[in-house]
């Protein structure tokens, strides 16, 4: 009969659940701080930034959103089992009150009484729910630094192969360097995105897949691997010049300027995208002490500007797709589509009269043996232009166009024909 009267009274023990670490995998304190820091930044912007684009629905992105945390779903399903067998939840929190409602709110009312820290709850019998803290993941580490959007610093290789020296050793070792200098130094920047941009992200149909917003990994994981980062692509870049460090560091703090701000300014932010990749074609002259020539920069202009175009354009589109306005702060409403697929094709065809001309230069008739030959890639060009903004409006093209390049076979065949043409003409 004691034990009976000691196990019914053991079930009546309120059952007291931590909501930053246990319930959500996240760092919601470090969030919200890092949200504040994105806001103070966001005050900064000109006036004529939304003067111009205009404020879009959610511009400065909603601050909170418990449907999208991260949950510990093994512990709702228990959590879920306690109440259904008469049991009092109680959920502790750090954060204000408000927002351990919305959880509450958001879980169907699984919790019977929501309290400012565990302390308040503690002056009666409880059983607190600990959990092992989030391991840092070494691969989702990995997976958080992008190391497949690498694949855009390979313009750094451009001016060695545009010189013909792709047979000097030393210069080759100095574009490899350079190489992995700009990755580390771009992985870094996709990490401070993450972590400011993470609301949005949970949003997202694809982006509440990575690391930060799922909940795989911490907040606070991103910002320990920062300076470790940071640190080796500066050590990198020294080793290879002052001049290419200077380079790396200009185009740190342009995109880390991207990240917080100027990507939310219309024709801004894909002018500096363009610039962004032609950065790194400047990066690979400079690694190689070379100053790149007119004709590489005039037509790395008006292609990355496509490029960059094209980008946004798919982002509107899926929305308009979606039936949502644009999301994340971005300075475009649904009808900029149309005009920004007419300015993004006008900007390829420019950059293939770019390389008309340049075939025509008497550069090129004193470099090539056979420069006629070079007229062929016009045509290349203008099938592939026209097929990635083809593929585009059809609502199939990836959010990068510069990955869905590098995976898409029809895109592959062209380069290897361009490459042929090259050597044909050589």
């Amino acid at each position: 009969m004691a034990m009976a009267e000691q196990t019914q009274t053991a079930e009546r023990v309120p059952l007291i659940v931590d909501l930053e670490n246990a319930l959500v995998t996240a760092d919601l304190r470090l969030e919200r701080s890092l949200q504040s820091v994105k806001r103070g930044i966001a005050t900064l912007r000109p006036p004529s930034a939304t003067g111009m684009t205009g404020t879009v629905a959610g511009e400065e992105g909603a601050e909170f959103d418990a449907a999208c945390l991260p949950y510990d779903r093994a512990l709702v399903e228990r959590l879920t089992r306690e109440k259904a067998e008469g049991r009092r939840l109680i959920l502790a929190t750090d954060l204000d009150v408000e927002v351990a409602d919305a959880v509450n709110q958001h879980l169907g009312g699984l919790f019977d009484t929501v309290v400012h820290g565990g302390s308040k709850a503690a002056n009666s019998p409880a059983e607190t729910v600990k959990t092992a803290p989030t391991p840092f993941d070494p691969v989702a580490m990995v997976k958080a630094l992008r190391p497949h959007q690498w694949v855009k610093n390979a313009l750094v290789f451009v001016p060695l192969l545009t010189s013909h020296a792709y047979a000097d050793v030393g210069q080759i070792w100095m574009a490899v360097i350079a190489f992995v200098a700009f990755g580390l130094c771009a992985s870094s920047v996709y990490v401070i995105n993450d972590l400011l941009d993470l609301p949005d992200d949970r949003r997202h149909p694809r982006k509440r897949a990575r690391p930060f917003a799922s909940g795989s990994l911490r907040a606070r994981h991103g910002l320990m691997a920062l300076p470790v980062v940071l640190g080796l692509a500066t050590l990198l870049s020294l080793s290879v010049s002052v001049w290419f460090f200077s380079t790396l560091a200009a185009y740190f703090l342009l995109t880390l300027a991207y990240s917080l701000a100027l990507k939310r300014m219309a024709v801004v932010d894909v002018l500096v995208l363009a610039g962004l990749y032609t950065m790194r074609l400047i990066a690979g002259s400079v690694a190689i002490s070379l100053w790149p020539s007119f004709w590489l920069l005039a037509f790395s202009m008006f292609v990355f500007l496509s490029l960059a175009l094209l980008k946004r354009y798919t982002e509107i589109l899926g929305m308009r797709q979606g039936g949502r306005g644009m999301g994340g702060g971005r300075g475009y409403r649904p009808e900029d589509s149309e005009m920004l697929a007419s300015l993004g094709g006008s900007a390829g065809y420019l950059s293939v009269l770019v390389m008309a001309l340049y075939i025509n230069s008497p550069t090129v008739q004193q470099t090539y043996a056979r420069p006629e030959a070079l007229w062929l890639l016009c045509p290349a060009l203008l099938y592939w232009i026209s097929r990635a903004w083809m593929i585009s409006h059809r609502g199939l093209m990836n959010d990068d166009p510069i990955v869905f390049a590098i995976k898409d076979r029809g895109s592959q065949v062209v380069a290897a024909g361009m490459v042929l043409v090259v050597l044909l003409a050589s």
